[in-house]
């Protein structure tokens, strides 16, 4: 059978458009296998970002690679509506605050979208102004997360370029880069806590100087890099003088505003690679690093006490601020952290025992003398747990008669063996360390308990106790001697609570001296001690109860050389009558001196020369 020639012809054209159907299918499924190999190694980019700006680079960089656009971008909604460009491929690409129109919205809470003319989306007015060139079409895809609403926008200057392939692209990449984006976020809210927690565990939150953690890793640091190489630096310790005065007259918001400035004041005087930290309350540290010499110290010290002390003004009240610092070389002095913190704070100690506001470098003998306070203080401890506490007891007689009115309970501490420990040495210890709450509880209840025997032989005798401002500025503490005197069989006129005359002038604050007008009320007898010194203290005296003012031995032992001296104790003795006081005076010596108490006036003596301090058993109450 043959074939006719139009018949081949069409057969021919039909075989054509086949093999041309199948190349375009082969083509189609080659390109779409391309770019799936390019989407899922731009995954991996995705994978890989651990910021949102990272995200949105690896975006663009992904979508460069299945998309031929000419220009893209990242485009965020701020809270007020508008949207910003995060991340672009084209420096023109840089406009700000467009207020998204429908079509926006619609893509932002919807599927990617293919604009084939640009002119006719009213929203790409307002970013045409803003570019350098035209573009005609484009993709827009949203890229949103729980926290964040995002677009993707790519462009290009040809009309009706981009095709349905594309937006199928953008459909499988979307929602992958969203799970992407909200990774990043997390991962950057991540690394934000973290990032605030190792400040927190590291940095001041007050000051934001480094914290006592912080300053020891470091410090450990520069001592193992001084071990290797033999260099020099210095520790300082500092805090500041009567801090918790400032806290209690201005308040605490005063506190925390000067402690701020202290910081930024001390910053201000070292070098750039020395650290400034706050170990804790008005305490600081500063470590000098790789010093020439270790005289170098002094100059950064002294200017670090000078920039402190100047004046500074809070809500129009002037502070004036001081401080004490400690002092210690490594490697010289040591080379453990904590024993060099150690030195330092025993070197603190000292400046504050020179009269504050001065720096003491650490020496092996300021260790010694700390350990042996150390010492000391155990031994305390463990006097008040056991029985190594013993009241002596100084007679007071009446100096027109010389009979025995009263007894001074002065407390001692047994040795080990034998022999007594004076008060000088332990009760400064028992004040800083808080142990003079318990030591002054023992007293009181030893003394009473004596003084009842007492009061059996002399109707009228009273025992006096001597009580420090460390007690009376306790707000507890007129309360807590009244309820202990409620358990003992004396009565509370029979009890004279002693307060020196630094108390009165130094110490005076709002709890102290009610404390010790509670006292007085509640029928304790109180006396002033060591009056004399302070002559013009008997002008505070006003403002404090009392029944009795002790004279300072000093004045009594020198009046009968000094006239000058003599002319106090009796203007002290007068001025105290005339303010309805009685008058002691202590250190009594010899006859003379009680022969010319006798004709001031002065109504009682105490001194050695009517009788030392001794244990109760070597004393019979006279009356």
């Amino acid at each position: 059978m043959s074939t006719s020639p139009q018949s081949l012809s069409r057969e021919s054209e039909e075989l054509r458009e086949v093999l041309v159907s199948l190349e375009r299918l082969r083509s189609q499924e080659e390109t779409a296998r391309r770019e799936a190999q390019q989407l899922l190694s731009g995954l991996q980019v995705l994978i890989n970002a651990h910021s949102v700006e990272e995200m949105f680079k690896g975006t663009l960089e992904v979508i460069s690679r299945v998309v031929p656009f000419e220009n893209a971008a990242v485009l965020v909604q701020n809270d007020d509506g508008s949207l910003s460009v995060q991340m672009s491929t084209a420096g023109d690409f840089q406009f700000n605050n467009l207020v998204p129109g429908k079509s926006f919205s619609r893509v932002l809470a919807g599927r990617p979208v293919c604009v084939m003319d640009l002119d006719l989306l009213p929203e790409w007015t307002a970013i045409a102004e803003q570019i350098s060139q035209p573009y005609s079409s484009a993709l827009l895809a949203p890229l949103t997360t729980r926290e964040r609403r995002g677009l993707l926008i790519c462009v290009h200057q040809q009309r009706a370029y981009f095709h349905k392939r594309h937006l199928k692209v953008l459909e499988y990449f979307v929602p992958l880069a969203a799970q992407a984006l909200q990774r990043s976020q997390e991962i950057e809210e991540l690394e934000e806590l973290v990032k605030r927690l190792d400040e927190m565990a590291h940095y001041d939150a007050l000051t934001g100087i480094c914290n006592r953690t912080l300053f020891n890793i470091i410090l450990e640091k520069t001592i193992s890099q001084h071990y290797r190489h033999r260099r020099c630096s210095a520790l300082l310790m500092l805090d500041l003088d009567n801090f918790k005065r400032i806290n209690d007259t201005l308040g605490h918001p005063a506190g925390d505003y000067l402690l701020k400035e202290v910081a930024q004041r001390i910053t201000s005087c070292v070098r750039s690679g020395d650290t400034v930290a706050r170990l804790g309350g008005d305490e600081f540290a500063v470590l000098l690093q790789d010093l020439g010499d270790p005289k170098e110290t002094e100059v950064i010290a002294e200017k670090i006490l000078s920039r402190i002390g100047m004046p500074l003004n809070y809500q129009g009240q002037l502070i004036h601020p001081s401080s004490s610092i400690g002092i210690t070389i490594f490697p010289d002095d040591d080379s453990e952290c904590e024993q060099l913190m150690k030195n330092a704070d025993m070197a603190l100690y000292a400046s504050k025992e020179n009269g504050r506001g001065s720096f003491s470098f650490f020496s092996l003998s300021m260790r010694k003398k700390i350990e042996s306070k150390i010492s000391l203080e155990n031994q305390l401890r463990r006097s008040l747990e056991g029985e190594g506490l013993k009241l002596c007891y100084q007679p007071i007689y009446r100096t027109s008669d010389l009979s025995c009115v009263g007894m001074e309970a002065l407390v001692r501490m047994k040795k080990r063996g034998s022999g007594l420990i004076g008060p000088d040495r332990f009760i400064p210890i028992a004040e800083q360390t808080g142990l003079i709450f318990p030591l002054g509880e023992w007293v009181l209840r030893t003394a009473c308990a004596d003084l009842e025997g007492w009061l059996a032989e002399a109707e009228n005798s009273r025992v006096a106790i001597n009580v420090s401002a460390i007690q009376l500025r306790d707000p507890d503490f007129a309360a807590s001697v009244i309820d202990t005197m409620a358990d003992l069989r004396v009565p509370q006129q029979s009890v004279e609570i002693e307060l020196s005359e630094d108390i009165i002038i130094r110490e005076s604050t709002e709890w102290l001296q009610k404390n010790i007008e509670v006292l007085y009320r509640s029928g304790f007898q109180i006396a002033f001690d060591d009056f004399g010194r302070g002559y013009s203290s008997l002008l505070h005296l006003r403002t404090f109860p009392g029944k009795r003012l002790k004279i300072d031995r000093f004045f009594v032992q020198r009046m009968l050389d000094s006239p000058k001296d003599q002319v106090i104790v009796r203007s002290v003795i007068d001025m105290a009558h005339d303010m309805g006081m009685s008058v002691v005076a202590e250190g009594v010596e010899t006859p003379e001196q009680l022969k010319s108490l006798a004709d001031f006036g002065c109504d009682e003596v105490q001194g050695f020369l009517l009788g030392r301090p001794k244990p109760k058993e070597k004393w019979q109450f006279l009356g």
